[in-house]
């Protein structure tokens, strides 16, 4: 149950858009965007997928949706003659799925409101990353622990030239088995990547009961949804604040 509530929690903390922050403290600046990392731990038998599958399937399908709008958007631009097009449109995204750090960069350039990260199996992210990847994994490395934090990030390679992004951000989730995890602690750099980590410890799968259960996902899917819509409704730097109490 804890990798189900977690994996669910990250999902909620990714539909959230990243111009709403909390305030943490009363008489301070500091404020924070919802975003978590989840790792969970076990081994095949633990049902990490059927759990990350379950927590991800609504972003999948709004995903799917903008898309779906996006085909339509650009063939109805590319009808209009060439001197008179506008911008082009853009794909609007929110998962990203085992995704290489190029790739993340170019979907966060479009996508300001921060990104869901997947992957199914964690130690394909590691792999990339410090002694397990090739030349030029420390940028990476410094990559990822920037999308942690958020803000901006300037992106400036010789083959894909110079642009900008608003806000480098990214809640994930994944699942590794005990072992590999041992080898990637044991070698990785100690700069706080894994450390960023909530880790999620599963044992072994139990078989289910076949009683009947309430709408739970019904409702998880309009949370999901409703949280997507606040971008539409706050400003960027809006901020919640804590009651008195």
């Amino acid at each position: 149950p804890a990798g189900l509530a977690m994996d669910a929690l990250t999902v909620c903390a990714a539909a959230i858009p990243d111009q709403l922050q909390l305030k943490v403290k009363r008489h301070d600046h500091w404020s924070e965007s919802a975003r978590l990392w989840t790792v969970k731990i076990g081994p095949p038998s633990a049902k990490k997928s059927p759990i990350q599958n379950a927590a991800e399937k609504t972003l999948k399908r709004i995903d799917a949706e903008f898309y779906e709008k996006y085909l339509r958007e650009l063939k109805a631009w590319q009808k209009v003659p060439e001197e008179e097009r506008g911008e082009k449109p853009i794909c609007k995204r929110k998962l990203v799925d085992d995704a290489t750090t190029e790739a993340m960069q170019n979907v966060m350039h479009d996508n300001p409101n921060g990104l869901m990260g997947s992957h199914d199996e964690l130690s394909g992210l590691f792999g990339r990353l410090e002694k397990y990847g090739g030349k030029g994994s420390g940028a990476d490395r410094a990559f990822w622990l920037r999308c942690y934090n958020g803000g901006s990030y300037p992106v400036d390679r010789v083959g894909r030239g110079s642009f900008h992004i608003a806000n480098a951000s990214v809640s994930l989730i994944g699942g590794i088995q005990p072992d590999p995890l041992r080898k990637i602690a044991d070698n990785l750099p100690e700069d706080g990547l894994l450390q960023r980590m909530t880790p999620v410890f599963l044992a072994p799968s139990k078989v289910g009961r076949d009683h009947p259960i309430p709408p739970v996902s019904d409702r998880y899917e309009i949370l999901i949804r409703d949280l997507m819509r606040i971008s539409e409704k706050v400003m960027d730097g809006s901020r919640v604040i804590f009651s008195p109490d």
